[in-house]
């Protein structure tokens, strides 16, 4: 009879609302906390170091988010996808993420060799001596190393809502972060120290991630031919839209490289700081949202339903994000250092394709965990064509230009991604 009414309990609105409002509590305020200290560190890094070596800092983390997401080709959302079917199993779990960071190394190595002499063609472009060049591409390496698995590992964490440890290591490692960076660069206001000090926690932290994993997966597993086969497909879909993003996603980067100055690249990467805060939402979302999306059955109703609720979410947290922006523009630029005063427009331009980002990275991870992978020849095409008649309209010589030509991008590609998303819930 107690385990009736318990059941019943737990089938009740009631109770997953209180369930609903402990998960975003917990995750929002650990959230709030970590990326906090992340935006107190990225600030200080801005004022310490000249507008030159916040250039090149600009470039190598664009860069370091370039070859994870070569390196990834869809492998993370493929283990979410696989993972969300066999949650449950601790062995067949375990196959699963044995499977992903096998994938992940062996693509790792390739995109290092791809991406490397690109960002030190960029960085030497931009005044760099080669011997900051070589210390900028070394001190890459272990936030590189990091990232492989880190990702990949958080799935199971994420995927069996084990929120609490999951937040306390992402904690201890943005705490470290902030402690090294602060430390380390007021002795030696060097990129390649800040890229040390961005790596070295994820390293520690990484360790910790492995033992909150394997708790919950076996991690004795060999890779599986048929899982292989299985993420192979989702590769192959995925691959073509991958590399386009990392073309177009950050084309802005690309083209104040080649066009613009090394100030305006400064103050492209220290503007696009303050837009950093939506990360809050970003890890928020990805962290309790997109797992649970994976894991409903597939009718109609309830697809939609989340799909909807997404949406009008997603867009009523832009729309509040981009009133305070618009309110208190001045006191922000005030914030980063005299070098990037008068950027008010530019910064609110900024702060909008961060939300619009932001908006299209739910989408892009709801459709993903489901396997629903958009077909990349029409989302390329229609990408391209978006890019190359925005590149026409707009002057991307100018910052306000470049930013401009993003803000349309980002839309098409975003309509594009929720249109195929209610297409597919249509479609079951």
């Amino acid at each position: 009879m107690n385990v009736t009414v318990e059941k019943l309990r737990a089938n009740l609105p009631h109770s997953k609302v209180q369930e609903w409002i402990k998960l975003i509590s917990i995750t929002g305020l650990s959230q709030a906390v970590i990326q906090g200290m992340g935006l107190v560190c990225g600030l200080f890094i801005i004022r310490i170091l000249t507008p030159q070596e916040y250039a090149f800092y600009t470039l190598a983390n664009t860069m370091l988010g370039t070859m994870m997401i070569l390196a990834d080709c869809g492998i993370g959302n493929s283990v979410m996808a696989q993972g969300g079917k066999v949650w449950q199993d601790r062995q067949k779990l375990g196959v699963v993420l044995a499977t992903g960071l096998e994938l992940r190394k062996k693509l790792a190595v390739v995109s290092f060799l791809v991406v490397a002499p690109l960002l030190a063609m960029l960085l030497l472009q931009h005044g760099a001596s080669p011997l900051n060049t070589g210390l900028i591409l070394m001190a890459l390496i272990p936030a590189f190393m990091a990232g492989l698995s880190d990702t990949i590992l958080e799935v199971v964490p994420k995927l069996t809502q084990q929120i609490v440890p999951l937040q306390r290591n992402q904690t201890l490692v943005s705490i470290n972060r902030l402690v090294l960076a602060v430390g380390a660069l007021i002795l030696c206001p060097w990129t390649y120290v800040a890229m040390l000090a961005n790596g070295l926690p994820r390293v520690y932290g990484n360790q910790k991630l492995r033992k909150i994993a394997y708790a919950m997966a076996d991690e004795n597993q060999k890779p599986d031919p048929i899982v292989r086969q299985q993420m192979f497909k989702t590769i192959k879909r995925v691959l073509p839209e991958n590399i386009y993003f990392c073309l177009s996603g950050q084309l802005t980067i690309w083209l104040t490289s080649i066009f613009g100055t090394t100030m305006a690249l400064a103050s492209l990467g220290a503007i696009g700081r303050i837009g950093m805060v939506i990360s809050l939402f970003s890890t928020l979302f990805s962290t309790l949202f997109t797992p649970r999306f994976a894991r409903l059955p597939a009718q109609k109703p309830q697809l939609f339903t989340y799909a909807i609720s997404t949406l009008i979410g997603t867009n009523v947290l832009v729309l509040g994000m981009m009133l305070m922006i618009w309110f208190f523009s001045t006191e922000l630029l005030w914030i980063l250092g005299e070098q990037y005063q008068g950027l008010e427009e530019e910064m609110i331009l900024s702060v909008f394709n961060s939300c619009l980002s932001f908006v299209l990275g739910c989408f892009f991870s709801l459709n993903v965990s489901r396997g629903w992978i958009i077909n990349p020849i029409g989302y390329i095409l229609i990408s391209v064509s978006t890019t190359v008649l925005s590149m026409w309209i707009f002057d991307v010589s100018t910052l306000t230009g470049v930013l401009q030509f993003n803000t349309v991008v980002l839309s098409v590609q975003t309509a594009s991604l929720l249109a195929y998303c209610l297409y597919r819930i249509h479609k079951i």
